[in-house]
């Protein structure tokens, strides 16, 4: 899940997409990877003292951007989610913001030191892939090193927003950010999802909302024109 513009909801909405996947008739492994330091979804969703205990020891994201990670090591990162038996967690905390910086730099510095792929190292191993039906990256709002390396291991991207000018016109930006990574990135846009939306008696957008979609599906159209803005919203509670 990924905008370049913060509070549209990404964080929520990885949430509930992994837990309900868990909680399914026939539920799916399901992984969650927080890659905000501010760690809004880890908080959210992991108790307190696995929090504390994965941060104390350094298991966190910052460490899918060491390279050649072990397997062992990996599966020290995974941290269980409040009554949801049937998915895991990678939580950040504020060391990812230092190591983002540290392997852009080393990047920057020895090309031929490629930290784009370091995610894709571990997480395409049968051995992950084996244990895991679905992986849901909660990407920051900002262009990182993280960010990067999740497009390059991912299959598709969800690009959630509010109907509000500032949130929408982020979306054109993130199209041409994935875009520019088609050399070493080619997840598949699934679609746009309107967050954080309003009724009017009972399904019908109030008018400021239908105004937004109309002029977010005008902007999504104008980047690509085979992208889809979902019928189906998330409704304001």
């Amino acid at each position: 899940l990924l905008n370049l513009k913060g509070g549209v909801g990404k964080t929520t909405l990885a949430a509930n997409l992994g837990v309900c996947l868990g909680l399914m008739d026939n539920p799916l492994k399901v992984l969650i990877i927080d890659l905000d330091f501010q760690s809004t979804l880890s908080n959210m969703s992991v108790e307190a003292s696995l929090l504390l205990m994965a941060s104390q020891t350094g298991h966190t994201s910052s460490k899918l951007l060491e390279s050649e990670l072990s397997l062992d090591d990996f599966n020290k990162l995974l941290v269980g989610i409040n009554r949801v038996p049937n998915c895991r967690m990678i939580i950040a905390d504020v060391t990812l913001e230092r190591m983002d910086f540290q392997t852009q730099a080393t990047f920057f510095l020895d090309p031929t030191k490629d930290v784009r792929f370091l995610f894709r190292q571990i997480l395409h191993r049968p051995e992950v892939t084996d244990k895991f039906d679905v992986i849901l990256f909660d990407c920051p709002p900002r262009l990182t090193t993280s960010t990067v390396n999740a497009l390059t291991a991912s299959d598709y991207v969800l690009i959630p927003t509010k109907l509000d000018e500032k949130s929408f016109e982020a979306v054109p930006r993130t199209f041409s950010f994935i875009n520019n990574l088609k050399t070493i990135a080619q997840p598949k846009i699934i679609g746009v999802v309107a967050n954080e939306v309003q009724f009017w008696r009972g399904d019908k957008l109030i008018k400021v909302h239908q105004n937004g979609m109309a002029r977010l599906k005008e902007l999504v159209k104008a980047s690509d024109p085979d992208l889809y803005v979902f019928e189906a919203m998330v409704e304001l509670s």
